[in-house]
């Protein structure tokens, strides 16, 4: 081992971020057990969509599956309205559908030229033949999806955050903030279900212990999006996480990151399957 890697390797013992193990890996480990589901049939929403104003978004879409995947994939304002958003090589569109062979992989992307922001959100439906067929009927997703947030602004280099598809029905998630240091967190999340729902959220610190607690409604197809210090005051300057949960239907949601240099990244939502 080096000398730099065996000091952070040293540092990373010290506070207790890491520690050597001589012992066997645990049981479930030799099993060879994987996740049960990797693409999940819900996993259909991006929950920040955004162009123009310094912002440009590049959605990848991939088939998984053996087969043709027919996919539509619909744009939303934040208040539920169809939105049009300007797609690279397509125009403005409120909605776009085509097909994948098995391994193909298509590329949506917004120019990001418009000095004005348009912002919402994204949803991917598959039907069980081409989206323009009156008698399609939707399937479970058969797609991998995700999105490339980049923000250009003169003098920086150019700033990118990708984040995955999510899912549409969860119930509850977790979701990590920082605003320390200059730091500072977003948070997008979505109502993509028919049945309104009311958000109650507890914030707590990294110790566990709670700093805010709130409930607000999220009607069907609604989105909300803000800075958590400026919704949240006593999170300013605090770091931890924010547990959501929704009283019926089902939400997806995202985190952004800010570094105080401008970089920023995403940050996924955390569930478990038994929640």
């Amino acid at each position: 081992m080096s000398k730099s890697l065996a000091f952070i390797a040293s540092l990373l013992v010290a506070f207790g971020c890491w520690a050597a193990d001589t012992g066997a890996p645990p049981a479930f480990a030799e099993t060879g057990q994987r996740r049960p589901i990797l693409v999940n049939a819900f996993d259909d929403t991006i929950p920040q969509f955004v162009d123009g104003d310094s912002w440009q978004t590049t959605l990848i879409l991939t088939n998984l599956s053996t087969s043709t995947a027919y996919y539509r994939v619909y744009f939303n304002a934040d208040n539920g309205d169809v939105v049009n958003f300007n797609i690279v090589g397509v125009g403005n569109a409120s909605s776009i559908f085509g097909q994948l062979g098995p391994g193909q992989t298509v590329e949506l992307a917004t120019p990001g030229t418009a000095s004005t922001l348009t912002q919402g959100y994204a949803s991917l439906f598959n039907y069980d033949r081409p989206a323009n067929d009156a008698a399609r009927v939707a399937i479970p997703v058969r797609m991998g999806g995700m999105a490339v947030f980049r923000r250009r602004l003169p003098g920086l280099p150019d700033q990118e955050a990708v984040v995955p598809m999510s899912a549409s029905f969860d119930r509850n998630f977790t979701i990590p903030f920082d605003n320390r240091n200059g730091f500072v967190s977003g948070v997008a999340i979505v109502n993509n279900s028919v049945a309104n729902g009311v958000v109650s959220l507890t914030a707590r610190d990294n110790t566990g212990a709670i700093l805010a607690t709130d409930s607000f409604p999220l009607n069907f197809f609604t989105k909300v999006v803000y800075l958590v210090k400026d919704r949240y005051p006593a999170l300013a300057g605090k770091a931890g996480i924010l547990q959501y949960s929704i009283s019926a239907g089902g939400f997806s949601g995202l985190g952004l990151r800010f570094n105080p240099t401008g970089s920023f990244t995403s940050t996924h939502p955390l569930t478990l399957a038994t929640q």
